[in-house]
């Protein structure tokens, strides 16, 4: 593994429920406009320890389109390079990321992909309509595709405006357990993407997590659940980009 103080990037399944006082990790990269249209750069970020493609952001690149309020950019799908990108990344193990991905792009990767999926940072578009997050029948693929759904903490996706409140979170993932089920609700908190005001009320960062599990403690969600949700789900996710770089899948 490749150690740096108190971080560690795993290297291996075994790395990530190892106990040793250091926060463990793998690397990701959100974009995949980073491939420049060429498969062969996938083997390259896999060699180097990447593990999770997110597949667009908020512009369209060579694999396909983000999310969008125009209803005509929301119904493309995968481009057959994308497709080609998905296959090698099935091939290789590395995990599939939808979350800023169009809805036609979604259901592409529901359809073709071989193993789960990942929403890293979307919420529920049944509560808050912002074309970031989900809506209920892609929560239900994703959970039954045994995929995850990370919680975002951005205001604008958790009540569409205003501030939020640990109360909305708590809201979401009371919603994403119904949809999806208890084993695909996890974070996604996104604390390094947006300006600190947008945060809910009360949430500065890592630190005020306990307001957020007792926000859904109230809110019904049973401590086997909030585990889940921490850390559990996503530690099952987490065991497909395995064996180490070098060896493929």
């Amino acid at each position: 593994s490749e150690e740096c103080g108190r971080f560690r990037i795993a290297q291996r399944a075994e790395d990530l429920t190892a106990r040793e006082g250091r926060t463990v990790g793998i690397l990701t990269v959100e974009e995949g406009g980073v491939l420049n249209g060429k498969l062969e750069r996938l083997g390259e970020l896999y060699d180097r320890g990447v593990r999770l493609i997110t597949l667009t952001w908020n512009y369209e690149n060579a694999i396909g389109s983000p999310n969008s309020r125009e209803r005509s950019v929301m119904e493309r799908g995968l481009t057959s390079f994308g497709r080609e990108v998905l296959e090698a990344m099935n091939g290789y193990g590395m995990l599939i990321d939808v979350s800023h991905l169009s809805d036609g792009g979604f259901w592409d990767c529901i359809r073709y992909s071989r193993t789960p999926i990942v929403a890293s940072h979307s919420n529920c578009r049944e509560l808050c309509a912002h074309p970031r997050n989900l809506t209920d029948e892609m929560l239900r693929a994703l959970g039954e595709n045994g995929g995850v759904a990370g919680l975002n903490f951005y205001s604008a996706f958790l009540c569409g405006s205003g501030r939020a409140r640990p109360e909305d979170i708590a809201r979401h993932a009371v919603h994403m357990i119904d949809k999806a089920g208890e084993d695909a609700a996890a974070l996604g908190t996104d604390f390094d993407g947006f300006e600190a005001e947008a945060l809910p009320e009360g949430i500065r960062g890592v630190q005020d997590m306990e307001r957020v599990w007792e926000a859904m403690r109230k809110a019904g969600i049973t401590p086997r659940q909030i585990e889940k949700i921490a850390s559990g789900n996503l530690r099952r996710v987490l065991q497909i980009p395995f064996p180490i770089p070098g060896q493929g899948a």
